[in-house]
Order: structure tokens, then sequence, then C-alpha cells
């Protein structure tokens, strides 16, 4: 970026060193059509006046080697400007093709941001989800081997029950208890 720039400094400082000189070969044009109109008029007058007036004003062939310069040098301004005018629109390009190229690029990284924060959030979701999970079924194993440890539900030896596979059981009725007991 901080190339371009440069070059487009470098551009513009062309760029306003060929108008200057485009405006001073403008107005030393002006200055010799003033000789050349002069000269026209000298050409009119008598000799007499036309050698007083020459000793003041270019000859003709020095007014057109001037010409010539002039206009070589404008042409040489012209062609300075065309190309600066190119560098220009080159830059002004290539600045807008690397803008489009990091404005892609920012929104592709913008989008994969929003997908890793949903995949973030998703992920921490499952994790305290399988963390309560967890934490539901230590509960559940640790009721278990309470139970299989005291021997009964409750926890008192008072009220016993069988335990079976580590779920707490009523004690079923024997059929010796209903057959030997208050139905005799």
């Amino acid at each position: 970026r901080d190339s371009l720039q440069s070059k487009l400094s470098s551009a513009q400082q062309e760029l306003d060193a060929a108008q200057e000189a485009l405006a001073s070969a403008a107005s030393e044009n002006s200055a010799v059509e003033e000789i050349v109109v002069a000269q026209t008029v000298a050409s009119t007058l008598s000799s007499a006046e036309h050698q007083e007036a020459s000793s003041t004003v270019f000859s003709e062939e020095e007014s057109c080697n001037s010409c010539s310069a002039l206009a070589s040098e404008v042409e040489h301004f012209k062609h300075v400007l065309d190309n600066a005018e190119n560098v220009l629109s080159k830059l002004q390009t290539s600045a807008a093709h690397e803008e489009d190229r990091w404005r892609k690029s920012l929104q592709e990284i913008a989008s994969e941001n929003a997908n890793l924060k949903t995949t973030v959030k998703r992920l921490t979701e499952e994790v305290a989800d399988l963390t309560r999970k967890q934490r539901e079924s230590n509960k559940t194993e640790i009721t278990d081997e309470e139970v299989l440890e005291n021997g009964n539900c409750a926890g008192e030896d008072e009220d016993k029950e069988l335990v079976e596979n580590g779920h707490c059981v009523a004690p079923a009725a024997s059929s010796q208890q209903i057959n030997g007991g208050d139905f005799q």
C-alpha cells in the first residue's frame, strides 16, 4: 500500500510539473505569437522603420526555431502527462483490486469467525449437558453403592429389605408367614 502511495505521489508530482510546463509553454507561445504579429506589422513598415523594428524583434527564422522548440516541448509534456495519467489509472485500478481482495478476505474471516463462535457455543452447551448427565449418573451410582453397603434402602437396621442387582426390593410375603400366621 505504501508503494502504491509513493507511486501515486510520484505520478502526481510529474503531472504537476507537466501542467506547469504546459502553462509556461502556452505563455511562451503567446509571446511568440505577439512577436510574429509584431514582425508582420514590421514588414509593412517602411524600410527605415523596418530596420529599427527588427533590432527589437526576433528575426523570422529565430521565431520559427523558437516555435518549433516550444511545440516540441509541448508534445514532450503532453507525452509526460499522458504517461502520468496512465500510471495514475493503473494505480487506481490496482488499489481498487487490492481493496476488493482485502474486503473479500475480511468477509471470509468474519464468516469463519461467526462459524467458530457458533461451534464454540454448541460445544459449550454439549459439555454442560454431558457434565450434568455425568453428575446425575454419579449420584445414582453413589446411591446404589450406599444401598449395597447398608443392606437396606432406608439405611435403617429395623426396616430391612432385600437388595437385588443394586436396587431395593420390598420383601415378598412368604407362604410360611401366610400359612403359619393368624389363619390357622
